[in-house]
Formats: C-alpha cells, sequence, structure tokens
C-alpha cells in the first residue's frame, strides 16, 4: 500500500485520457504515470535539495510526489511501487541505508507493468551508493540491481579513467547563460545504450561513471560534485537540463531521440483552455513511423462525434480524406513541411481561449500558430513565444504549422550595402549566395578578407549593380548567440530581427560603441535587421545574446546611446549623391561614443573626422575632416555658422560658412572645420577625466588676446608644474597635464589673464 501520510501531495496523472481532465506534465513523457522524488533535505538551496528541484519542475510544468526518507525511523520497507519514475536525491555525504536500498530493490524488480524508472543524482555517489554507512561503493546494489557500473568516482586531477567526453544534449532555443565552459556543456551523441553518457569538468578530470539498463528497468545516475560552478548560473539551468535529459533517458529505455519503431522523434504539448480554465491537451509531433491516417502504435486514437456546443472540445482533425479527429496528431519525420489542423469550441467557458506551449522543446525549424496560410488573423511565432489569447470569436480552427527549412530575405541596395546570411544553406559560397554581385564578398578580421564561403553570424560587404531581394533558405541556426572578438565585428543575426534594447552579452557589459548599419553612410541602428549587417565594438571576447523570452534577460546591458540633438550639424554630399553627416560637440565630454567602425572597402563612400569619429569638439580650434571615395566637387553646409580652412598645395585660404550657405571643395584639398563665434567671457573648465591617472585635459576659453599662464600648485602652494605661459589670441584652448612624475593627491590648477584668475582643483589617483 502506498504511504501517503509522509509525502508533500502534488499529483496531477500524466497522459490522461480525456480533455475533460488536465494534463500538466510538459513535455509529456510517452508512459503514463506519477513521479516520487525521494530527499533528505538538510541544506535549502542545495545543488541537489528539493527545492531545487522543484524550481525545475515548476519551469518543466511538472506534478510530483515528494517524500522525505531522513523520516525513517523505523526499519520498515517503504513501497515505491506504483510509481513509473523515482528521483532520488543524494545530498552532500548521505548515504542510502539497507533498508532504503532494499525499498529500491523491490520497486527495480517488480515484474508487473511498465518498466520502472529511477534516475539518482547525488553530489557524491560514493557516498550516496555506499555500503550502508561507508563511502566504499556497494557494487552488488550498482551492478547486480541497478545495472550501473562505475568506472570512476572523481578520479584524481590529471587521470581520465579512460572516459570519454560525452555530453547530453542542448534543449532546442535554451542555451544556458552560465559562462566559461557552460554555454555549450551538453552536445547530442547517439546511440546511449551501454556509452559513457556523461563527464563534466570543472577544469579537472572529475568523472562520473557508465549507466546502463537493468532487466526490467532504465537506470540514470550522475555526480554532481563535478558540476562545481554550475549551481551559481542562472536558475540553475545546468541542472535543470541535466534534469531533463535524465528523465528523458529514463522514459526512452536510454534510447532518446530514437528512429526504433514506435518511439517519437520529438514531441510537444498544446495545451488549451477556455475562459473558466476549463480544457485539456493536444500532443504533436514526429516519427519515422508516423503516417497521416490513426497511428494505434503511437498512442493515436480515434474520437467520437463533437459534444454539443455547451461542452468545452478541441481535437486535431487529421489530414485524411475522411474527417478523423484524435487527441493525438504525429507525422513522418521525413517532412520538411507539416501542417496541424486543430478544432475547438469553448464550451460554456466561452472566451477568450488560451493556447500555450513549451517552446523549447521544439525541433529546429519554424513554427507557428495561425487561423490561415497568411495569417490574416493569428500569426503568432511558436519559437518565440509560448502563449497566445484568443478573443476573436468567430475563430474556431487553428493551424500549426511547421518548415524545417527556413527562408529569409536579403534586401539589397545598388551599391554598396552590408549584409547576413540568416540561415544555414546547402551551399554558403559567394557564387551561389550573391551570383550578380560585382564585387568580392569582403568579411573582416583584424582587416578586409575576400571570402568564398559566407557563415551564419558574420557580416559582409558586397556591390551590386541594381536592386534586388535575395531569399535565401536552409536551417535554422543554434543557438540565438553571436560569438564575437575583442575590438571591431562585423556581424550579422538570424531569422528574427534584434531589437538593441533588448540585448545582452556573455560576459557582461563588453560592448563599448553603438551597432553601425551602412546605407550611403554609416549610421547608428536600433533594430538588427534580418539579412543585414553590422558593425559592433566589444572590450573582450564573447557572445552577444539575441534574446527572446527563453533566453531571459535577468539584467539591463549597459548599451551605447546616441544622442545628436544638441550638436550642430555638417552636412557633406559628393556628386553621386552621397550623403554624409558631422557633428561639432558644444561641451567637455568623452567623445569616444562617437568613434566610427573601421574604413569601408576601397570604393565606398565615406567621411569623418581625422580622429576617426563623428563628433569633435570644434571650439576655437581647426579639426580636419577626411573623404574617401567620393566623386568631387564635394558640397558642404552647416545649420550654424562655421569656418573652413582649405589647403591645396602650399595654398591656405579661411572662409566663413554661414547657415543656408554652400561651400563647394575640389579634388587634393585637405579641409578643417572650426566654430566661428568666439567666446565672450574667460571661463576655466573642469579638468576631465578627474580623477585622473596619469593624464587629464584641461578646456579655458579668452575673450581677449593677452599672455596667458597656466599652473599648478599641491595643497602647500608649492608649484608644481607651468603649463602654459606664451601669449594667446582670443578664442579656445585645451592644455593636456601629464601627472605621471607626482604623487597621488589633490592639486590645484590656476588661470591667469590680465586682471583675470581662476583655480580648480583636481585629483590624481594611482
Amino acid at each position: 500500500m502506498r504511504l501517503i501520510a509522509t509525502i508533500v501531495l502534488m499529483m496531477v496523472m500524466m497522459g490522461l485520457n480525456s480533455l475533460a481532465q488536465e494534463n500538466t506534465y510538459s513535455p509529456k513523457f510517452l508512459t503514463d504515470g506519477t513521479i516520487l522524488v525521494v530527499y533528505d533535505s538538510t541544506s535549502p538551496g542545495c545543488r541537489v535539495s528539493l527545492d531545487s528541484v522543484k524550481s525545475y519542475f515548476n519551469f518543466f510544468n511538472v506534478s510530483y510526489e515528494s517524500y522525505n526518507r531522513g523520516n525513517e525511523l523505523v526499519p520498515t520497507i517503504r513501497s515505491f511501487r506504483g510509481y513509473k519514475m523515482i528521483i532520488w536525491l543524494g545530498e552532500g555525504t548521505s548515504v542510502m541505508s539497507g533498508r532504503q536500498k532494499d525499498s529500491l530493490k523491490a520497486y527495480l524488480n517488480n515484474p508487473q507493468g511498465e518498466k520502472p524508472k529511477l534516475i539518482i543524482i547525488a553530489e557524491d555517489v560514493g557516498y550516496t551508493l555506499g555500503s550502508n554507512t561507508s563511502p566504499i561503493l556497494d557494487l552488488d546494489f550498482c551492478n547486480n540491481y541497478l545495472g550501473f557500473n562505475f568506472l570512476a568516482d572523481r578520479p584524481p586531477t590529471g587521470s581520465n579513467q579512460a572516459l570519454t567526453w560525452v555530453h547530453m544534449p542542448t534543449i532546442t532555443n535554451h542555451r544556458d547563460s552560465t559562462t566559461g565552459f557552460w554555454p555549450d556543456v551538453m552536445q547530442l551523441y547517439n546511440p546511449f545504450v551501454g556509452d559513457d553518457l556523461i563527464r563534466y569538468s570543472n577544469g579537472m578530470s572529475n568523472g562520473i561513471g557508465k549507466i546502463s539498463t537493468n532487466f526490467n528497468t532504465a537506470v540514470f545516475g550522475v555526480d554532481f560534485q563535478s558540476l562545481k560552478t554550475s549551481y551559481i548560473s542562472p536558475a540553475g539551468s545546468a541542472q535543470r537540463r541535466l534534469l531533463y535529459w535524465a528523465m528523458m533517458y529514463v522514459e526512452y529505455d536510454g534510447e532518446i531521440f530514437s528512429d526504433a519503431t514506435g518511439k517519437l522523434t520529438w514531441q510537444s504539448t498544446l495545451n488549451i483552455k477556455n475562459a473558466s480554465n476549463t480544457g485539456g491537451n493536444l500532443d504533436f509531433g514526429m516519427a519515422p513511423t508516423a503516417t497521416n491516417n490513426i497511428d494505434i502504435a503511437l498512442g493515436e486514437s480515434p474520437l467520437g462525434a463533437v459534444p454539443p456546443a455547451s461542452t468545452f472540445d478541441a481535437r486535431f482533425e487529421l489530414p485524411t480524406t475522411s474527417s478523423v479527429y484524435s487527441l493525438k496528431d504525429y507525422r513522418d519525420n521525413t517532412l520538411g513541411e507539416v501542417i496541424w489542423k486543430l478544432n475547438f469550441q469553448p464550451g460554456g467557458g466561452g472566451y477568450p481561449i488560451t493556447f500555450s506551449w513549451t517552446a523549447w522543446v521544439l525541433p529546429v525549424g519554424e513554427f507557428r500558430l495561425r487561423n490561415n496560410a497568411a495569417g490574416t488573423i493569428v500569426n503568432v511565432d511558436m519559437k518565440s513565444d509560448s502563449i497566445y489569447v484568443l478573443n476573436n470569436t468567430g475563430v474556431t480552427s487553428l493551424e500549426i504549422y511547421y518548415q524545417k527549412e527556413l527562408c529569409g530575405n536579403i534586401n539589397l541596395n545598388a551599391g554598396w550595402n552590408i549584409v547576413s546570411v540568416p540561415v544555414n544553406a546547402v551551399d554558403m559560397s559567394k557564387t551561389t549566395l550573391f551570383p550578380e554581385a560585382t564585387s568580392p564578398l569582403y568579411g573582416f578580421s583584424n582587416g578586409y578578407v575576400n571570402t568564398d564561403t559566407a557563415r551564419s553570424g558574420k557580416g559582409y560587404w558586397v556591390r551590386y549593380g541594381s536592386s534586388t531581394v535575395k531569399n535565401i533558405c536552409g536551417t535554422q541556426v543554434e543557438p540565438n548567440t553571436v560569438a564575437v572578438k575583442s575590438g571591431w565585428n562585423l556581424i550579422g543575426i538570424y531569422t528574427s530581427s534584434a531589437v538593441v534594447s533588448n540585448l545582452t552579452t556573455t560576459p557582461a557589459n563588453i560592448i563599448t560603441s553603438p551597432f553601425y548599419q551602412y546605407n550611403n553612410g554609416y549610421q547608428s541602428a536600433t533594430t538588427l535587421e534580418t539579412g543585414k549587417g553590422f558593425w559592433v565594438r566589444v572590450n573582450s571576447d564573447g557572445f552577444i545574446n539575441l534574446n527572446n523570452m527563453f533566453l531571459e534577460k535577468g539584467r539591463n546591458e549597459n548599451l551605447i546611446v546616441q544622442d545628436f540633438s544638441t550638436f550642430r550639424e555638417i552636412t557633406v554630399r559628393d556628386g553621386n549623391h552621397n550623403v554624409g553627416y558631422l557633428y561639432a560637440a558644444n561641451k567637455d565630454q568623452s567623445l569616444s561614443v562617437y568613434d566610427l567602425p573601421p574604413l569601408p572597402p576601397e570604393g565606398v563612400f565615406d567621411i569623418r573626422f581625422a580622429s576617426q569619429r563623428s563628433v569633435e569638439l570644434l571650439r576655437g580650434k581647426f579639426q580636419e575632416i577626411k573623404i574617401y571615395s567620393a566623386l568631387y566637387p564635394v558640397e558642404f553646409t552647416a545649420n550654424k555658422k562655421m569656418r573652413f580652412k582649405i589647403e591645396t598645395g602650399n595654398e591656405r585660404e579661411e572662409k566663413e560658412l554661414n547657415e543656408g550657405e554652400k561651400l563647394m571643395i575640389s579634388e587634393g584639398s585637405r579641409i578643417f572645420v572650426s566654430e566661428e563665434e568666439m567666446p565672450v567671457e574667460y571661463r576655466l573648465s573642469q579638468n576631465f577625466p578627474n580623477p585622473f591617472n596619469p593624464s587629464t585635459k584641461i578646456n579655458y576659453q579668452i575673450p581677449e588676446g593677452g599672455r596667458v599662464t597656466m599652473k599648478v600648485y599641491d595643497v602647500l602652494g608649492v608649484e608644481i608644474a607651468t603649463l602654459v605661459n606664451r601669449e594667446q589670441d582670443a578664442g579656445y584652448y585645451e592644455i593636456e597635464f601629464n601627472a605621471a612624475t607626482i604623487p597621488s593627491g589633490v592639486y590645484f590648477y590656476e588661470l591667469q589673464i590680465g586682471d583675470f584668475r581662476e583655480i580648480k582643483k583636481m585629483m590624481v589617483i594611482r
């Protein structure tokens, strides 16, 4: 008899046969039954404690029962029969008692019904599966009852005990957000039976063991001690993934994603509820043996007539010549395009009807929930969303559209473009992707590289003779991240555009520039559009996370924002109608956020200050403007009065340019620009940066000419340095002070000209 007095009851039966009852188990395994979590939790928050497993099950939407084995005070055998899956948590040096082993032996050797499934997750399997209170492995129990043969229990550093590195597969669309080894810690390998299934590393050679199957059960075991760093990861993502695939492993007797008869390639559950929360589940997926008709071996069965309109109902309509309905609909896994049609009626509960699903269970490809092929009313990306609320009472049927091969458009303008390939096409060669291009395909790797084969996630320069749209098809790129290297990167994204404000990085906050796109000149972008390429600068190697709801943002990234609203604007036009813009800053500030990407390839129009920025401080001094690949003459206009200096050979000319006027520059001239207005008052600005090490800049302005002095003093009034001591005309000035030879501390700098005298404080830090 099942002992329930000491069990926390949270049970909802799996695989219910009627939509009148709700199935909350998602992802749904093939076998009906319940789950029991056996624990002895003495450390809340521990990697294998009950509260951590609860959080994972809440994420999966899994119902279960729990049992505290630490309450066993009498020498009796607890009956685990009736459960289809036992998850045994071994915390720290917790050891199974002999009675507990007897309980598991009876459970595992139950000859009746479906095979029991046992998962042992321990911080140290050597203790958990030890001989009574001894940490020495109980080989009789492990080998003869579990069919679980340990080759090593955390072998010493440098010894790998001949174990193979075989990792758990990645959950689709749910990349770990941990750093270091962990984002790619699990990869898919088949077959699993008899193989070394798990071996993790934290930089050492920590090992696990060997997983195999017993006569009438499937057993999975893992030593979490090797996952030393994973417990600090967001939401315990590494353990959560491990638990999911452990459950999949035992459910399929070690044949995850097997193509054996009666097995599914993949499966997902669509939960449907009316406004009164009455509803149920529809299961869909693909299998090698599936047909368009009822597949008894896969659990499909025909439904009778649709009940009266007052009763909730939802069902799949199978693609047969006559109307056949089922709660499950599996299709041939060789198909590249599938449509599942579902019909529903809300019953007395009425609208709205809520549809929900687990997006990361869906395999690679495009999934859309829509009302028709055009998606005129409903058109939901099921890989980016996991819930849809239908309020339109006129809609009583929807379809799930699946396309294994995705297609994306690349919009090409006449002239130069920065493009990216949003999918993994069968042929990624330049001649296949861009056969009409009038230039090579230029990638970037510390300089431009003539590229024959494109890669998804990278950006490329290419030139076209006329505007066109390229439709490129291929498989979806996983995971949804872009790798970057320290410095400037030319990147691309995939089949979904990304809003810059939603992006994060791994490690955090490595972006040091805006995202730049190209359209007859560099422009900052707020949205990264599919098919386009973008420049971005980072200060270390890492990843840009193109977040959706399954890559939880969890924090705000310090993204770079440019503001030109208060700046004076200079417009530059050439004979080919290319237009570019430069700006004059109006106050002391850091201008590094206005650094421009590397120069385009030869033949691409570009303008910038000689500092490689789009913004410069022009007060009282000239800054050179660089122009590349322009058709002369070049026209300059400005929205405020400016002064230009033009140098042609040995000739030098200065011209005043008022708002509304034009200045034409011929080829071969060097162009400099400065603000025209002279200061009307004396002013000494605060040094920037401050505090500083070792140098800082000091700006000042004088409305009249005269002898100017600027000196630096320590706190005792001792003169440390003279920065300026000369005649200067009226204007704006900047001086740099290098404090490399003086100690940390507070200092004062004084500006004096005629009767004007001003002092400010600055601080040197080491």
